[in-house]
């Protein structure tokens, strides 16, 4: 009797913590980024090549391997890490550009606050163009706890197209926006906003939108 008390109470202690995180009073506090003005470019991408951490309660959990899905590093230092090769393709459907991502979760996370941090570096191309290098911040919480939530209802993945605005302001006078360009792009300043959208038979679990404010003097 003293050992099913103690399991329930193990349990009911989990299932505490667990609604508390997902339910949590304190969020939201992570600012979203803001800044970037209309009249920027918007692109619409999909990953070509996807390998790592997808954005699922799976893959954050470290188990996805055990139910067959994902194509994660595994190596010390690099588990939680991805990296992709994504098509951006402009409003009339048509690739524009090719860019790299790679991503990693942020060692500051903090569940506590909802904060589920991910370090974004873009390296984006355009043929016979130029380049910018973007470097952002970005927060999956919201994606997580939706998730977490439709399967506690019952309701299984992300319906397609479920749209969240990811990218937010990092704390302190940490870099965000354009760190490098080349080309036509050179001496560029500028911001982004990165959006996920669900899309469950993609590599990653998403495809996305970023819109990119870039400003040559």
């Amino acid at each position: 009797m003293k050992a099913l008390v103690g399991i329930l109470g193990i349990l009911i202690g989990i299932g505490s913590a667990v609604a508390l995180l997902l339910l949590n009073p304190f969020y939201p506090h992570i600012e979203r980024s803001g800044n970037v003005q209309r009249g920027a470019m918007v692109f619409d991408y999909s990953a070509a090549e996807y390998r790592g951490i997808a954005m699922t309660p799976l893959s954050f959990f470290g188990i996805s391997k055990f139910f067959g899905s994902g194509d994660e590093f595994y190596s010390d230092g690099i588990r939680h890490t991805a990296a992709a090769v994504l098509l951006l393709k402009n409003q009339d459907g048509q690739t524009a550009a090719l860019a790299t991502k790679l991503t990693a979760v942020a060692e500051t996370s903090d569940l506590l606050v909802g904060d589920l941090g991910i370090d974004s570096y873009w390296n984006v191309f355009w043929p016979n163009s130029g380049s910018v290098f973007l470097v952002g911040r970005e927060n999956y919480w919201p994606v997580i706890t939706d998730v977490l939530i439709a399967g506690l209802r019952g309701e299984g993945p992300l319906s397609t197209g479920e749209q969240y605005s990811v990218t937010v302001r990092p704390e302190g006078r940490r870099v965000r926006g354009i760190l490098g360009s080349s080309g036509k792009f050179t001496g560029a300043t500028g911001l982004f906003q990165d959006d996920y959208i669900s899309q469950p038979n993609s590599p990653s679990g998403a495809v996305g939108m970023v819109t990119m404010q870039i400003n040559v003097e």
